[in-house]
Order: structure tokens, then C-alpha cells, then sequence
């Protein structure tokens, strides 16, 4: 669609409007809660940031990627509230609930 903003945004993008009621509240703390969250999502999904540490190739990258969408899952499945920066607290500063987020996230891995 020509006129959609956000048709050329990858799949794997958190945007602030999908937010809903959250959206207009992004404080500082917020922002980079969500941003860590929308990395973590990216990873998950393979389309997160490849940091080159000095390997190269579609291997490498393809390795890359499956250790951090390994790294993403465990620290999503986590229920660590000790972390302040732990899947859970992050749900909890976006108003989130972490479990629905969890199910939308597998419901979009199965699919």
C-alpha cells in the first residue's frame, strides 16, 4: 500500500503504535525498555543486529543469529525479577503482560 508509513518497516520491528494506550507515555525509561525489548525481538525472529566480531560469510551470520535468538528465548522465558532489566521488569515498566506477550511471540514463531 503506497500511502502505509509503515510498509516498508521489516516484520520484526516493534512499532510505538502498537503500544495502543502506551504509546503517548514513553518516558525516557520506557524507551529503552522498549528498545531492549524490540531488540530482543528482532533476535529472536533472525533479524536482529549481526555484530561482525571479526568473522565474515553467510556462516558466520547465520551462526550469529541463531546464538542470539538462543540468548533472546532464554531471557524471555525467564521469570528473573531480580534484574532490572529482566524480560519480566521490562514487561512490567510497558504495562505489558509478560505471559500474552510470551503466547504472541510463540503464536508468531509457529505461524
Amino acid at each position: 500500500m503506497p500511502n502505509d508509513p509503515a510498509g516498508d518497516v521489516p516484520d520484526c520491528v516493534l512499532l510505538p503504535t502498537q503500544l495502543g494506550r502506551a504509546a503517548p507515555l514513553l518516558t525516557c525509561e520506557r524507551r529503552l525498555a522498549l528498545g531492549v525489548l524490540s531488540l530482543a525481538i528482532a533476535d529472536l525472529r533472525g533479524c536482529g543486529v549481526v555484530s561482525s566480531n571479526g568473522h565474515r560469510g553467510p556462516a558466520a551470520v547465520a551462526a550469529w543469529r541463531r546464538r542470539m535468538a538462543r540468548e533472546a528465548r532464554t531471557w524471555i522465558d525467564a521469570e528473573d525479577g531480580a534484574w532490572p532489566y529482566s524480560f519480566v521488569n521490562l514487561c512490567s515498566v510497558l504495562g505489558l503482560d509478560p505471559d500474552a506477550v510470551r503466547a504472541a511471540l510463540a503464536d508468531r514463531r509457529a505461524a
